[in-house]
């Protein structure tokens, strides 16, 4: 886990992250990057009945199985709060598709080539702080917040990005019709589960939102700066703001594979060095 090496190669954590504004004194420093103009822009407007949409969001579901990639992270502790950057490597197996899901994300900088390593097997998460010396683990069920570490973390919500789930079996979905998107809720259970906002050029899904059992907003997802990859359109820009605990993170690829080959699984598991004391968070918030 301490190793800086490109996923793939080997160690591994589970998935389930959330890094907000964590690491701060660890990632200060780096610069922000700007966004090209959406290349896709100017295409007609299309339409698509609802079940066409539910067909399209399935079909692209199944289509990407992993992710592998070199990106830029940021995070903010709070929304308007200084962001903090470090450039990272990932790699990401789709919890939609039947195979085991995993995550793996690895922070560095020049001077400090490991600032924390996370791997997730899609049901425990690793977060690795090698100048703290603890592995930080538990489900990705919940949400943490380590404070005495100023660390925030949500394996889930970083997997639910880079990932659009298919609709269920007993989803019930509703459509309306705007000018440049169509709005999808879809409800679950009875209750408000989670909302899309697909463009109506390359249907492709910008944004999502999702509900607590109160049906309080809990995660908000950016898809940004769609590319074709393996022959179908994927986000290279995501973000993922948490409207409860008030963290975001931002995924910023510069490379990106779509179905890599030779993805090892080890990689989705943790390596834990001898050095490192291990701690268990339980999802609730307070000082550790």
């Amino acid at each position: 886990m301490s190793a800086t090496h490109p996923p793939g190669d080997a160690g591994g954590m589970r998935a389930g992250p959330w890094l907000g504004a964590a690491l701060a004194t660890l990632i200060a420093g780096c610069a922000a990057r700007q966004m090209p103009a959406d290349p896709f822009s100017g295409r007609p407007i299309r339409t698509a009945s609802p079940d066409e949409l539910a067909r399209r969001i399935g079909e692209d579901a199944s289509a990407v199985v992993a992710l592998k990639g070199k990106l830029t992270l940021s995070f903010q502790e709070t929304a308007g709060a200084g962001e903090r950057t470090c450039r990272g490597t990932l790699a990401a197996r789709s919890p939609w598709t039947g195979a085991e899901a995993g995550l793996f994300v690895q922070g560095y900088r020049s001077l400090l080539p490991t600032l924390f390593t996370l791997v997730s097997d899609g049901e425990r998460f690793w977060l690795h702080v090698p100048s703290d010396r603890i592995v930080y683990t538990g489900s990705i069920g919940h949400r943490y917040v380590v404070r005495g570490q100023d660390l925030r973390l949500d394996a889930r919500a970083l997997l639910r990005a880079l990932f659009v789930e298919p609709l269920g079996p007993t989803d019930a979905l509703e459509v309306r019709e705007d000018a440049e998107a169509y709005v999808l809720s879809i409800r679950r259970d009875g209750h408000l589960h989670r909302r899309l906002w697909v463009e109506r050029r390359r249907f492709a899904v910008e944004r999502e939102v999702l509900y607590d059992g109160d049906e309080r907003e809990e995660l908000v997802i950016l898809r940004e700066r769609h590319r074709e990859l393996d022959g179908r359109l994927q986000a290279e820009r995501l973000s993922v703001e948490d409207r409860i605990a008030g963290g975001s993170v931002l995924l910023d690829f510069d490379a990106l594979t779509v179905n890599p080959s030779g993805l090892d699984s080890r990689v989705f598991r943790p390596r834990i060095p001898a050095d490192a004391r291990i701690e268990t968070v339980d999802g609730t918030e307070g000082d550790r």
